[in-house]
């Protein structure tokens, strides 16, 4: 690892990068390496500056080397931690078998499935499956999910009341300097799925402008892609040791991601009429007394036991 540099050769504004920067202005190069060899680049250089940034010091000093990485104080730490294992982990595990249970209680008409949007949708996902899982244009892939994570982070900032310093992206990573960090902006490419979000937005504004035949099996053909692109590759990187996720605690951030998604798919699904709120609610409530039982008479037994 090179020396450390000193804290005064660092920018002092206050700015938040994300963690793929590594604008060098370097030219794709003519044969393109693995898409593992990419990312493992991404994730060493990601590293790099996270042990330059603790070896220089304070981060106000070292921010825009150091991505969104930012040490956590101890109490904080240990506070979402203790929020992911005894918050995050019933909802997730209890929210789970509830919406099993709510989709195996439900008697479903295969004419269901024969419906524009149910069946076109599952075609999309289909077909990105076929795309994704045959890696036939990976370069293309990333350079638009790394578009779409930067895109997000971005957007999140606003939202935020924040400010967009600078927005870079290559194949090789991106970067976004912002002004303002905090959970939402980390974590939110991994549970918006913006592509999708951005087809279903456009496609519905020039459907007020313009009818045309084919339109409503487009929309959903569309969205079933790009939201099975989403989930395809946000399940790809996220085992992959994220800074993103690193910075506000891995544990914590998974199970807040895990969540997230899961409330997402619950949504799609009351949408097609496939779940109902009020009985998932029921019988979210049912599983998790049920979890509760069993954990307690584990405990006894273990108290009987030793």
């Amino acid at each position: 690892m090179p020396p450390p540099r000193k804290s005064s050769e660092f920018p002092k504004r206050p700015i938040h990068g994300d963690w793929r920067v590594e604008v060098s202005g370097k030219d794709v190069p003519e044969k393109v390496p693995p898409l593992r060899r990419i990312w493992q680049g991404c994730r060493s250089r990601a590293v790099h500056r996270m042990q330059v940034a603790a070896a220089a010091g304070t981060y106000e000093d070292v921010q825009g080397e150091a991505g969104f990485f930012e040490p956590m104080r101890p109490l904080t730490k240990w506070l979402r931690r203790l929020i992911g294992l005894f918050v995050l982990l019933p909802v997730a595990v209890v929210g789970l078998m509830a919406l099993v249970q709510q989709l195996s209680a439900r008697e479903i008409d295969v004419s269901f499935f024969s419906s524009v949007a149910v069946w076109y949708s599952l075609m999309g996902i289909l077909l990105w499956c076929v795309i994704g899982f045959s890696h036939v244009c990976d370069l293309a892939c990333i350079y638009l999910y790394v578009l779409g994570h930067e895109l997000t982070h971005a957007a999140a900032v606003l939202c935020s009341f924040g400010k967009v310093e600078s927005f870079s992206v290559t194949v090789e990573g991106g970067y976004v300097e912002t002004t303002k960090n905090n959970l939402f902006i980390a974590l939110s490419p991994y549970f918006i799925p913006l592509w999708a979000l951005l087809w279903m937005g456009l496609m519905s504004l020039l459907h007020m402008f313009w009818t045309f035949a084919g339109y409503e099996e487009l929309f959903y053909l569309g969205a079933g892609f790009l939201w099975g692109f989403h989930l395809y590759w946000t399940a790809w990187i996220i085992p992959r040791e994220q800074p993103d996720l690193d910075e506000n605690g891995t544990f914590f951030s998974f199970m807040l991601v895990y969540v997230v998604n899961l409330l997402t798919i619950v949504l799609i699904l009351r949408c097609f009429g496939l779940v109902s709120l009020s009985g998932l609610g029921a019988d979210f409530m049912d599983r998790l007394h049920a979890v509760g039982s069993m954990l307690a008479d584990v405990a006894g037994w273990l108290r009987a036991r030793f």
